[in-house]
């Protein structure tokens, strides 16, 4: 009976220890490591997590509405998938850099549709308003994307400012069937708000490369600038194993699934 409460005690100490180690208490493991809603149909591969996401503390902008189109559950069928929270995400920049990920290329040349909605301020209900929309033909190769509002695809004639503490709705839909049904057209679209930083978070940023600056932003709950740093610091290292583990990390803390570098549907999640 001792030995086995040597025993015991030993095993409560190493995962103790594991834990230390990782820099991470019990209810802290559990929280990273679970999935945002409901269980994954698969699992995911989780590395040593160095940049974390924390949810910001005000009020996130909103549920991601609509979420993947329709038909995207099939293996057959392009889809679309903005990269951000189900909750929504924050920028501390008025222009940000906004981030969106195709599956597949289509048998022929379609378009892609980006569009953001102005929603209002929180708590006061207003009707959506498109602020933004341009149509890109469908890039030269699938996998990520990006939505640059500092150099939109348009140029200056097609700018856009976010306002502070303002929620929008942004939008990207591939357009398959834009002679026929469009409303089966594969889309992906959640909320976002710019919310200028803190002085803390300034101080932060001051002199940080990509990685630090990902990490500051991460700390924060900022997602969306977090996201492009740590975007910036593998397009410098592009044979950098461990920021594509980062990468792929920091989406999971989003709820955004990653197998072996493409996205998993959040329908099939």
């Amino acid at each position: 009976m001792m030995a086995l409460k040597r025993y015991s005690m030993w095993l409560s100490l190493a995962a103790c220890f594991v834990l230390a180690a990782s820099g991470r208490s019990p209810a802290q493991t559990a929280t990273l490591d679970r999935k945002a809603d409901g269980p994954a149909t698969r699992p995911v591969v989780r590395h040593h997590n160095r940049i974390p996401y924390d949810a910001p503390l005000i009020d996130p902008p909103g549920k991601t509405m609509g979420g993947i189109s329709r038909g995207a559950g099939s293996n057959d069928s392009p889809f679309v998938v903005v990269l951000a929270p189900k909750d929504g995400g924050i920028t501390i920049k008025s222009r940000p850099r906004l981030y969106w990920y195709l599956s597949k290329m289509a048998d022929e040349r379609h378009s892609i549709v980006l569009a953001i909605n102005r929603l209002g301020i929180p708590g006061q209900t207003a009707m959506p308003k498109t602020v933004f929309e341009v149509q890109i033909p469908q890039p030269a190769e699938a996998g990520i994307q990006c939505l640059d509002l500092a150099q939109p695809p348009a140029g200056e004639k097609n700018q856009l400012t976010l306002e502070p503490g303002v929620n929008y709705e942004w939008v990207v839909e591939f357009m398959i069937h834009d002679l026929h049904d469009k409303s089966l057209n594969p889309y992906s679209r959640c909320a976002l708000r710019y919310q200028p930083p803190k002085q803390d978070l300034i101080n932060a940023l001051k002199g940080a490369d990509a990685s630090d600056l990902a990490i500051a932003c991460g700390r924060q709950g900022v997602w969306f600038d977090a996201l492009a740093a740590l975007r910036d610091a593998i397009q410098s290292h592009p044979q950098d194993t461990q920021l594509q583990g980062d990468w792929e990390d920091f989406l999971a803390e989003g709820g955004i699934a990653v197998d072996h570098g493409r996205i998993i549907p959040p329908a099939q999640q």
